[in-house]
């Protein structure tokens, strides 16, 4: 079983800085990657472009300091940010 130090090394890309927060729209698409929705998904659901997604997804995990969009979901969750 991996312990949690160990999953805090897979799914960040740096150490976290300050604490973080979130406009509404970020923790709208966290809880979209959450539940399992794929860029385009989210792109038809909001109404604008997979680049869009893709960019906004792209800077939520340099916010996060998360190296993939399932280690930003889980950043988020750890911290309380999304439920």
């Amino acid at each position: 079983m991996i312990d949690d130090a160990a999953i805090v090394t897979l799914i960040q890309r740096r150490p976290a800085l300050a604490p973080v927060a979130l406009r509404p729209a970020e923790r709208e698409l966290l809880t979209w990657l959450s539940h399992g929705k794929h860029h385009q998904e989210i792109a038809d659901i909001t109404a604008v472009s997979v680049q869009t997604i893709r960019v906004r997804v792209s800077r939520l995990m340099d916010k996060l300091g998360a190296a993939t969009s399932a280690g930003a979901v889980a950043i988020a969750l750890r911290k309380g940010l999304i439920k």
